[in-house]
Parts: C-alpha cells; structure tokens; sequence
C-alpha cells in the first residue's frame, strides 16, 4: 500500500480490517505517513448496527486528516443509512456483489447478489447503478437502460460526488447527451471549489473538448490552491504539449522533474515531451535514464524502441524487443513485448510477420488466460490495417466485423471510425460519405476532440477523391488544429501535390519528415512530389530511402511495390 502511494504521490494510506464475534461487529483503520510509514492515527469501533460503525469511521477520517475544520463543519454528512439503505440485509448483498465484481471479476456472480440487495430496497440508487453497470457489460442493454432509469429516480440519495459520477453516466448512456454531462461536471466543480477531484473532472471534461485556455486557467488555480501536488506541473506540460507549445511544454516538465529526481517517471515525462516535438535524441537520452533507475519497465523499453526505429536504428530496436520478451511474464508484458515486435515488421514493410505476431499475442493471451486482463479485441483493427496494407480489402473487412462483434453494444456506435482507412484505400466515396452523419450524432452524444479530428478528416478525404481540393485541404487545416505538431501533414502534403501547389505540398511533406525522417511512406509521397516539380535526381534519392526501409518488405506492400515501380520507371527514363 505504501509503495501504490507513493508512486501516486499521495501523503497518507490507509489500511483496516473487521470481525464479525457472534453479532458483534468490530472494525478498525489506521492511517500511515506515504513517505515515512509512520503511523498516524488508529481508531476501532464496535456496534451490532454495521451502519453506526461506517458513519463512526467516515466521520473520524476527516478530522485523522486535518481537514480544514470549517470545511468539516460545511460539509453535509448523512448517515450511510440517509445515502444508501437503512436495510442491513440490502447492504449486505450488495457490498458481497462489490466484492464478487471488483475481486473476483464475475459479473454474472455481482449480478445475482445486487438482484437481492435490489429486491430487499428498490430505492438505493448505489445498488442500481452496480446493477445497471452488470448488464452494460453483459450485453443486456434493455436491462441497463432500466436500472438506470430506476436509480435516477433516487439520485438525490447519493453523495454529490458519486452523483455526480451517475449522472454522468446516465447523460452519456441513457440520454446520449455529451453536453449536458460536460455542464454537470461544471457545475459540480464550481459548487464544490473545495474538492480537489470536482476540479480535475472539470480539467478532464476541458481536455476532452480541446478547452486549451480554460483547463490551463484551472490547472495553475489548482496549482496555487495545492502548492504540494508537483504533479500538476506535468498535466500542465501535457496541456501546452496539445496546444503545440515545445518551450512552456518542456520547461514545465523540467520543474515537474526537479521535484522527484529519483523517480524513473519524470524523467519518461521529459522523453515523452522531446520525442513528441521530434526532439529524438534528447528523448532517447531521458528514456535511458529511466531505465537506469527501472530498468525491466516494459512501457519505457517500448517508447525506446520506438524511438530506434524513428531514427533509422533498426536493428537496435529489434534488439530491444526481443529483450523484452525473454523478460516477459505479467499479462501486460507480453503485450508490450510483442507491441514492440510487431511495430518493428510493421515500419519494416513485414506485414505477414507483423499479422503473425499479433496472432501469436492473441494465442499467448488465450494460453495464459490473458482475455480477463487486457482487451484483446482492438488487436482485430491492427490486423485489418495490416491487411489494408497489402491490398486485402476482403481480409481488412472481415477483421473489422470480427472487432464489432466482440464490441460490448454500447460502445458500438464508436466502431463507425475504424471503416474511414478502408474506403479511403478503395476509394469508395459514396460508403466513405456515408460514415459522417453517424460520426456527428457519435460525438453529439460524447464529445471528444480526436473523433472530431476523425470526422474532420473524413469530409478531408471524400473532398479529396472528388478532386475538390480547396474543400479538402480546409478540412484537413481544420483538423490539424486539435494536433499542431503531427496533425494531418500527410494529408495536406497529398492534397497540394494533387492540385498542383507543389510549394505548398513540399511544405507539408518537409514537416513530416522532419518528424518522421525514416518514414518510408513519407519519402515515397516527398519523391513524387519532386518528380512532378522536376527534379529527377531528388526523386530517386527519396525512394532509395524508401526502399532501404522497405529492403525486406513483401512483394505484395502496396507502398513498397509502388516505390519498386518508380524507381524502375525512373531508371529507365
């Protein structure tokens, strides 16, 4: 517990128990220092009313904190019996269904216990909430829908925190109403300025919606009202990272990393910042240091690899993967490990080896029984990408159908984004057309700034294959705003050259391979538009490290091939 509480930087743990003697119920907590593990203060309580002992303990926390004591005394406590139920049988049941869910993973077995502690006392919102929950991820939506209606009824029963958490997800589910979940947030953060998580909500809800100005406003008011929490030096550095801003983004970073000098995790954040503006080597430099102080750390070993291969060491990044995978043995470890081998044939132009490693990671997972620990299912997407690849659109399809149906119902509307690649390659206007009205009803029921960026794109590239290319390449400066460094530089590049502006296409294509100098796709697109300006020589020296990346790729790589063919073309000319 301590080592969890520290990692998350929080000052105090806690940790408790409780017995049950014939009746008498008895249960006790103790609160430790996070840094020194000194103990801070102990408390036990007896009752043969297991309410008077919750209330008993929920009341004393507060003042074993040094809560403020005028927030103590403002703050609204109700009795666990005013919130929940006053049925001790309700209760029962429903802490077992906690249990069952949250520890042993069963939601048939939570279910069934939350079905009594319902029967016993319709009127607790908490139990119908679980229950509602149980049913969205069984696939028994009618029944959700149900539920949730039901504890919305008796909302007014929760604490305004967890109400506000089911509101938010009524909005979203039931209502399919982004806005009104975003100004319930706002709302509750500005009836509660005291409460800490009220106001990162309302950050989060800032950063979904691309509210640059107003989450970095809220930040430095939190940073002022917690002068201790160093952590919101790294949300702010990540927000001026989305807003394009390299020198507010790395020197925020830098005082995050002055504050915890030996933890490996700033010094990821600091690699994470250069390697997102292309500062390549000082990232591999930071990634390094972290290592030194984690050095089995499977997510930092993956962005090292990364960065490898962006730089054209590939064989150091191979090398790196199949490290990790000898060190392999946590579910997640072996999703990295194989992440990693995979992004390696996948930039190399393998794209058989590239399915095959996913098909083994998918094998492993079933082996090991894996499946309850990470979801698999979006591996099916990167298989149908890989497919794509090699122009089978038969195959890419079929993926992507196998992902919608092991898609939960009420995150299937979201699967209308995973057909823009396809269409797009097979240039099929009218079925890429026809994704952007269910795209726009997606994101009126849950903003979120990257699928705007997706439907933005989208009317981008049915523009483009009608040959309106001022239509298109508005779109595309439209979507690049949600993603100032990387954003939609390919896409511009393509559709100046089409047009003919190639000053304006070598603009582009010059930003992306500043970002991506290894990028074989990148290079082939940089070759033609130097061929379509004239110069010849230029051309040929972009496909030739085109073809370097793609030296072992397969016969039937649509891009690769393509390469092949200019070049020879070329040649002969």
């Amino acid at each position: 517990m301590q080592e969890i509480s520290k990692n998350r930087h929080e000052h105090t743990f806690l940790t408790g128990w409780y017995t049950n003697n014939d009746g008498k119920l008895t249960a006790g907590y103790k609160i430790y220092n996070s840094n020194t593990a000194k103990l801070i203060a102990e408390h036990k309580y007896s009752s043969d009313n297991i309410f008077n002992i919750i209330d008993s303990i929920a009341n004393q926390v507060r003042y074993d904190l040094e809560l403020p004591e005028r927030h103590i005394m403002e703050s609204k406590f109700l009795s666990v019996q005013d919130l929940l139920t006053n049925s001790p049988e309700a209760f029962e049941y429903q802490i077992k269904g906690q249990i069952t869910w949250n520890i042993d993973r069963n939601d048939y077995g939570c279910m069934e216990h939350v079905k009594k502690s319902v029967e016993l006392d319709p009127t607790n919102p908490w139990a119908r909430w679980i229950l509602a929950e149980t049913y969205v991820f069984t696939n028994q939506l009618d029944k959700a829908m149900e539920h949730y209606k039901a504890g919305f009824k008796h909302a007014y029963k929760f604490t305004e925190s967890l109400g506000k958490g089911f509101k938010g997800k009524y909005y979203q589910w039931v209502e399919k109403n982004g806005n009104k979940n975003f100004k319930n947030t706002k709302m509750f953060a500005e009836m509660n300025p005291y409460d800490r998580d009220a106001q990162f909500s309302l950050v989060s809800e800032y950063y979904h919606r691309y509210m640059i100005d107003e989450a970095l406003a809220k930040l430095n008011e939190l940073r002022h009202s917690y002068p201790d929490n160093y952590d919101i030096l790294s949300y702010i550095s990540f927000i001026y990272e989305m807003a394009g801003d390299f020198d507010n983004a790395i020197s925020y970073a830098k005082e995050y990393a002055n504050y915890y000098p030996n933890d490996a995790n700033t010094y990821r954040a600091l690699g994470y910042t250069y390697d997102y503006f292309g500062y390549y080597n000082q990232s591999i430099e930071n990634y390094e240091k972290a290592l030194l102080i984690d050095p089995n750390n499977f997510r930092y070993l993956t962005s090292l690899s990364k960065l490898k291969l962006t730089t054209g060491k590939f064989e150091e990044s191979k090398k790196i993967c199949e490290q990790m995978l000898e060190l392999s043995n946590l579910p997640e470890d072996f999703e990295n490990a194989y992440d990693c081998i995979e992004t390696y044939y996948r930039i190399r132009g393998q794209i058989r080896k590239s399915i095959d490693i996913i098909g083994k990671e998918l094998e492993s997972a079933n082996e090991r029984s894996l499946g309850d620990d990470i979801d698999w299912s979006g591996r099916h997407r990167e298989i149908s990408n890989r497919y794509l690849t090699i122009g089978n659109y038969d195959k890419a399809l079929e993926h992507l159908h196998i992902l919608e149906e092991q898609t939960l119902d009420i995150f299937k509307d979201k699967r209308i984004f995973d057909y823009i690649k396809i269409y797009h390659m097979k240039g099929d206007i009218k079925k890429l057309r026809s994704l952007i009205k269910p795209m726009e009803k997606y994101l009126k029921a849950q903003f979120n700034y990257k699928y705007e960026k997706k439907l933005l794109s989208t009317k981008g590239l049915v523009n483009q294959l009608e040959g309106d290319y001022d239509s298109a390449i508005d779109n595309f400066k439209k979507a690049r705003k949600y993603s100032k460094i990387s954003g939609s530089l390919i896409d511009l590049a393509k559709t100046y050259q089409l047009s003919g502006k190639l000053n304006n296409a070598r603009k582009y294509i010059d930003m992306s391979l500043d970002l991506n100098p290894f990028g074989a796709y990148e290079r082939y697109l940089s070759a033609l538009i130097y061929e379509d300006s004239g110069n010849l020589d230029r051309a040929k020296g972009e496909l030739e490290i085109a073809l370097d990346v793609w030296s072992n790729a397969d016969e039937d790589h649509v891009y690769a091939k393509k390469v092949r063919e200019k070049i020879k073309e070329l040649n002969e000319n």
